[in-house]
């Protein structure tokens, strides 16, 4: 699912640019989410640990290849490479830790989507004292750069939500990327 919405997402962004340059298709593209390290390490963080514990996956992949027909093959198996590879190696997941502000700052400057939220974290049935939340919206999820919000579904059992927000022209771009691509014309 974060293939596919990564793909829509470039193919969107590239469709509302003005002042593209033809050569970007050499540009990287990236793509980033946290990683819950709990039951990751070795040996694994008790489980009544409360606290911080996150790591992250970093996927970079040429825009032309992610804009062109196997974007979302080669996106998918990039992002499942990456949780086998580093995510789920207990002996990688925090290798490198000391650089790890410095990688992470240096593309979020530059072409990067990244995923907030969680689909294990269950906000629905979180209750403040009025009730539980019938539809939950993420605001602001990362300024002017270009994320997506995601939780469990409220509606339906094993159900997510993925929420995007973008200015009417791209969110217009994004909505005919996905349609084109679930209708697999």
């Amino acid at each position: 699912m974060a293939a596919y919405i990564w793909t829509c997402m470039v193919k969107a962004l590239k469709a509302g640019e003005e002042e593209r340059v033809e050569d970007d298709d050499d540009e990287l593209e990236t793509f980033l989410f946290a990683v819950d390290c709990r039951t990751r390490l070795n040996p694994p963080v008790p489980g009544n640990y409360f606290g911080n514990c996150i790591s992250y996956g970093l996927v970079r992949i040429r825009h032309q290849v992610l804009v062109g027909n196997e974007g979302f093959f080669v996106a998918a198996e990039a992002i499942a490479n990456e949780i086998k590879n580093r995510v789920n190696d207990k002996d990688k997941i925090l290798a490198g830790a000391e650089n790890w502000i410095t990688e992470v700052g240096s593309v979020v400057k530059k072409r990067c989507f990244s995923v907030s939220g969680s689909a294990r974290v269950d906000l629905y049935s979180t209750d403040f004292g009025w009730g539980k939340a019938r539809k939950l919206e993420t605001l602001s999820i990362d300024g002017q750069k270009h994320a997506m919000s995601l939780c469990k579904s409220g509606a339906s059992e094993g159900g997510l939500e993925v929420g995007l927000s973008l200015p009417k022209v791209k969110m217009d771009a994004f909505a005919a990327a996905f349609a084109h691509g679930i209708k697999g014309s």
